[in-house]
């Protein structure tokens, strides 16, 4: 998501939903997520981050990038998912000798 590591342009203040989504260059709704999950305050639906709050988040961010490069780097390997049990025709090895014997 993020291109590198990000200045957080503000300092010793509150920022709400929106200046974090503006700072990481992610969506409202990600940030919202996050802050339910991490114990973020809340100011009646208000969530309110700290830019400790904010540097925690990004490096969560970059942390499920890596996971990512990972996921992606399996998927190369076998990009269908398939487990090598099946042939041609999609179903196991040993119903094509069933039929051949009949």
């Amino acid at each position: 998501m993020l291109s590198g590591t990000k200045e957080i342009s503000v300092a010793n203040k509150i920022l709400s939903v929106g200046d974090v989504a503006f700072e990481l260059e992610i969506h409202e709704r990600d940030v919202r997520e996050w802050a339910a999950e991490n114990g973020i305050p809340a100011v009646g639906t208000e969530y309110m981050f700290s830019p400790t709050d904010v540097k925690r988040l990004e490096e969560s961010i970059d942390d499920d990038d890596d996971d990512d490069d990972d996921d992606d780097a399996t998927s190369a390997e076998n990009p269908a998912g398939e487990d090598g049990d099946e042939d041609e025709d999609g179903d196991e090895d040993e119903d094509d000798d069933i039929d051949e014997e009949e």
